[in-house]
C-alpha cells in the first residue's frame, strides 16, 4: 500500500495536479509568527510569513484555478479568498498604478489579535503570489490598514515593479 501511495503521489506531483489542503485554527498564525520572531526577530518573521503566503498564492493559481488574465482573477478573487479561508476580500480599484484591496473578516488578523501593528503578512504574500502568478510581474506590497492595529478592515496596496521580486518589495 505504501508503494502504491508513493507512486501515485509522485505522478500527481510531477504533473502539478496534486494539491492538499489543511484546515487549522486562526491562532496558528500567532503561534507560528511568535516562533519565527523568537528565532529571527520581528522584521524577518514578517518577511518569512509573507514569502510563505506568496508561495501558497502562486500554487493556488497554478494548480487549481489557472486564471489566465488579471481581469479574470479580479472577477473571482472574492470567491477564492473565501474558499481558502482568509476572509472576505474585494478589489477596490487601481489609481496611479497602485491596486487596492479591502479585506473584511481577516482570519489572519483575528488569529494574531490586537498587536498595534499591521499583522497580515501571510495574506498579503498570498495576494502578491496570486497576482504575480497570473501577470508574470513582481509587486511591491504593503498593508495600510489592519484589524490587528484596531482598524475596521485590512487594506492591501500593491504596485508593479520592474525588477524581480526581492526583500525590499514592501513599501510604506
Amino acid at each position: 500500500m505504501r508503494e502504491a501511495m508513493k507512486s501515485e503521489w509522485s505522478e500527481e506531483e510531477e504533473t502539478g495536479t496534486w494539491v492538499s489542503f489543511l484546515l487549522m485554527p486562526t491562532v496558528f498564525f500567532r503561534s507560528v509568527h511568535k516562533q519565527f520572531e523568537k528565532a529571527v526577530g520581528t522584521e524577518e518573521a514578517d518577511r518569512i510569513m509573507h514569502d510563505r503566503g506568496f508561495e501558497c498564492g502562486e500554487l493556488i493559481i497554478k494548480r487549481i484555478h489557472n486564471y489566465e488574465t488579471l481581469e479574470e482573477l479580479l472577477l473571482n478573487i472574492s470567491d477564492v479568498w473565501i474558499e481558502i479561508g482568509l476572509g472576505i476580500i474585494t478589489f477596490d480599484g487601481e489609481e496611479n498604478g497602485v491596486m487596492t484591496f479591502e479585506c473584511a473578516e481577516s482570519n489572519e488578523a483575528k488569529g494574531m489579535g490586537l498587536t498595534g501593528r499591521s499583522s497580515c503578512h501571510f495574506s498579503l504574500g498570498y495576494l502578491d503570489g496570486m497576482l504575480s502568478s497570473v501577470t508574470g510581474k513582481s509587486y511591491q506590497s504593503v498593508e495600510t490598514l489592519c484589524v490587528s492595529k484596531g482598524d475596521p478592515i485590512c487594506k492591501f496596496k500593491l504596485k508593479i515593479v520592474d525588477h524581480k521580486r526581492s526583500d525590499s518589495d514592501y513599501f510604506d
